[in-house]
């Protein structure tokens, strides 16, 4: 009987050591946490960690160092630093043209696709009776990825990280996306250069990127005067420079 009292008074004393020991860890942690956040709730804390995050630009693969010396070898005028704040702007332009529908915010310097990449998100929108919309855009990097030199043809592969509101409304009422939610998106770009168009009929590269504007056919002979299917005419192509290819999310 004795015995049996000694254990219960050693396990009483054990659980209140426990129980001291859980209030102590409690306590430390409640008076770290209200250091941290004040007096916001968990709920709080968890929508600015959100918040945090939707701020945070998307991480791209950059290779500009690696391939730079490799360019400037070929194209020793060509300025990295100038074409990495045009590409910005341009990714910002095209999406304000999808934006507004409207192809005349889009700069010169596009090649065919980019253009009637624009146009068919214009046609995607007047078909299905919405707008997609995007808002609050900024273009935190651009990075070259790769770059590479056949048939004729120079073309610069690029990441970018892009923050944006976006979202598609009808009759003024939002059906997908968010007005307040800023969503970090990666995309691929592409810089086009033309520096032989014999090499590139004659192998008919689809890194050219040139398309008729009005049916969407590949020109495979630059410098057609007409597109060989549907018959309309076509703009004429500058061969030895440099053009913005077609943007697109990379998941």
């Amino acid at each position: 009987m004795i015995m049996l009292m000694v254990v219960l008074i050693i396990l009483g004393a054990v659980v209140a050591i426990i129980v001291a020991a859980v209030f102590k860890v409690k306590n430390s942690v409640t008076k770290t946490y209200k250091s941290i956040v004040g007096d916001q709730t968990l709920a709080d804390v968890i929508q600015d960690v959100e918040w945090v995050e939707s701020s945070r630009p998307r991480s791209i693969a950059s290779a500009t160092n690696l391939y730079m010396p490799m360019i400037k070898l070929h194209f020793p005028h060509f300025n990295w630093n100038e074409y990495q704040l045009k590409a910005m702007n341009t990714i910002k332009s095209m999406l304000l043209a999808m934006n507004n529908h409207d192809l005349s915010l889009l700069p010169e310097d596009v090649n065919e696709d980019l253009k009637n990449q624009v146009m068919l998100s214009i046609k995607d929108d007047e078909n299905g009776g919405t707008r997609t919309r995007y808002d609050d855009i900024t273009v935190h990097a651009v990075e070259i990825v790769n770059y590479k030199r056949q048939n004729g043809t120079c073309v610069i592969k690029m990441q970018a990280a892009v923050g944006c509101m976006t979202w598609k409304e009808r009759a003024d009422r939002v059906i997908e996306g968010s007005k307040v939610d800023l969503k970090q998106k990666k995309y691929s770009f592409e810089l086009i250069y033309i520096q032989d168009s014999e090499k590139v009929n004659k192998t008919k590269d689809k890194a050219a990127g040139v398309t008729c504007p009005h049916c969407g056919a590949p020109v495979t002979t630059l410098g057609s005067k007409n597109c060989e299917f549907c018959g309309a005419a076509l703009e004429e192509f500058n061969i030895k420079v440099w053009r913005f290819g077609t943007l697109k999310e990379i998941a």
